[in-house]
């Protein structure tokens, strides 16, 4: 018997019998850390045997880091006697540039390091000391830059003490995940801590970059001047980039039980503001599922992205934010090892970014509609709520934006079946015409009589022909506001998560 799992819908451009592709894959992937970190430890013995040291195709940053973690990666590789590479070529030029950047006194201020004239061979390894005034800077956080991939695993920056700065690169692969590019490293953010009108500036006192052979890469640095309140400043060679301000946030109070809030914070019409979502007293078994629907006045706010917070482990696997529509934001956090990521301790969850679109003097919110979460053996937490006021151009009365009904779609009679002898994910051929609205089943067919705890699916489509509108879970979906989610990740592809979070009682 044919079961739907879900309805795709759709608006038929053209008259047409179509078929769609469907990939699955599966959930709860995670990287195997401990298997490199060993892989690379029995490299680099066999290296030591051979050479009475570690091989340059081995490099001590990689074991350091793999084996011991970031904090003891930099010792690693200085203990390996590779404190730095010397250059095995002539510079091309390749520069390290820092913005030279303004603020004022409460600022958030967003400095960015660009790379200028990467060598073609391309950096696998880079490692920097930065330096800056912390009696009148006061670190932040940073953001890898857009040339890095896979940051999660490849990059970190960390504070060992006020005024100092480490930064890490390192390609896991050493082949394929290279900095090949120009363009920006890593942003920096600092809070202006300082009324004074003055200068200072953010220097790199010591720095080495390398090659997927630990070859030594020349480069020169030009440090950044940050002018303080106003104050004169010597600019460096690279372009100044307007920093992005991080509205002040308002106190709340403490809370007293597991609370998810949100923090009340201020902007002015044009400016992009970061709104914290905060996670206090997480229980002691820590939580290792979150779900969380998030609404917000899109008449007023225009959602522009989000950073994980710090005390998300392995974001780019296991946190994601969707705007499902204007004014409604969906985020799902899975701890995918189900043992080792769990969020343990209090702090920024998550920062949602909004750009204020109004001119008005006004309030609105910003407000968690729902949220469930759960430990490692997806016991449920009881959670508190808190919204955040965000108050716009001064600040007004708050106001309630204005539903917008949605039409109903029309249901047409699937053209054909198929009859599956084995466990079977089908979508269903159907027609429709120009201006229509179609509703495309997906079905699953001989499930296994296990159940089915989680699925992940990424579904194509033709987006000249097709506009994807939205979507109905199945009947065989218990709990569909929790357990299933389909989110469009591009125009003409669409991905689909199942988890019972249970995992027990609401499996297919």
């Amino acid at each position: 018997m044919k079961k739907v799992i879900s309805m795709i819908v759709a608006i038929a451009m053209l008259v047409t019998m179509f078929s769609t592709v469907i990939n699955l894959g599966t959930a709860f992937a995670a990287q195997d850390y401990e298997t490199v970190a060993f892989s690379y430890e029995d490299q680099a013995s066999n290296a030591n045997a051979s050479n009475g040291g570690y091989s340059k195709s081995i490099p001590a940053g990689v074991l350091g880091w793999a084996k011991y973690g970031y904090d003891n990666a930099i010792a690693q590789m200085e203990n390996a006697g590779i404190t730095s590479f010397a250059p095995t070529s002539a510079s091309t030029g390749f520069t390290v540039n820092f913005d030279s950047v303004a603020g004022k006194s409460g600022d958030t201020i967003t400095v960015p390091i660009n790379l200028v004239n990467v060598p073609s061979v391309g950096i696998s390894t880079a490692n920097m000391t930065i330096e800056y005034d912390a009696t009148k800077l006061k670190y932040v956080s940073y953001e890898a830059g857009s040339i890095i991939t896979n940051a999660a695993t490849n990059f970190e920056i960390n504070q060992p003490s006020d005024g100092t700065l480490k930064v890490l690169f390192l390609d896991y692969t050493m082949k394929t995940q290279a900095i090949k590019s120009d363009g920006v490293f890593a942003s920096l953010k600092f809070e202006v801590i300082s009324s004074a009108t003055s200068s200072t500036t953010i220097s790199v006192s010591k720095s080495t970059f390398g090659d997927n052979n630990m070859s030594g890469l020349a480069a020169t640095v030009n440090n950044g001047a940050i002018s303080l309140n106003g104050g004169n400043v010597v600019t460096t060679p690279s372009p100044t980039q307007t920093p992005v301000i991080t509205a002040t946030a308002v106190p709340t109070s403490v809370p007293t039980e597991f609370t998810a809030y949100i923090d009340s914070v201020a902007g002015k019409s044009g400016e992009t503001i970061t709104v914290p979502v905060n996670l206090a007293k997480v229980p002691t078994v820590g939580i290792s599922t979150g779900d969380m629907t998030i609404t917000y006045d899109s008449t007023k706010l225009e959602y522009v992205g989000y950073e994980a917070g710090s005390i998300v482990t392995n974001a780019a696997t296991n946190l994601e934010i969707n705007k499902e529509s204007d004014g409604k934001l969906r985020v799902l956090f899975l701890d995918y090892t189900m043992k080792t990521q769990a969020i343990k301790a209090d702090g920024v969850f998550a920062s949602l970014k909004f750009k204020v679109n109004t001119t008005s003097d006004v309030s609105t919110k910003v407000t968690i509609a729902k949220a469930t979460f759960g430990d490692n053996e997806l016991n449920g937490l009881p959670v508190k709520f808190a919204e955040g006021v965000i108050t716009l151009n001064g600040g007004g009365v708050i106001t309630t934006p204005v539903s917008t009904p949605v039409n109903t779609p029309v249901v047409p009679t699937p053209t054909k079946t198929i009859i599956a002898t084995e466990f079977t994910a089908h979508i269903d051929s159907v027609e429709g015409k120009s201006g229509e609205t179609i509703a495309v089943p997906v079905n699953l067919v001989k499930v296994p009589s296990v159940g089915i705890s989680t699925g992940d699916m990424t579904i194509t489509y033709d987006s000249t022909k097709l506009e994807y509108v939205g979507y109905e879970a199945g009947s065989i979906v218990t709990n569909a506001a929790t357990n299933l989610e389909i989110n469009k990740e591009s125009d003409g592809k669409l991905r689909v998560l199942f988890l019972d979070y249970t995992m027990k009682t609401q499996a297919i």
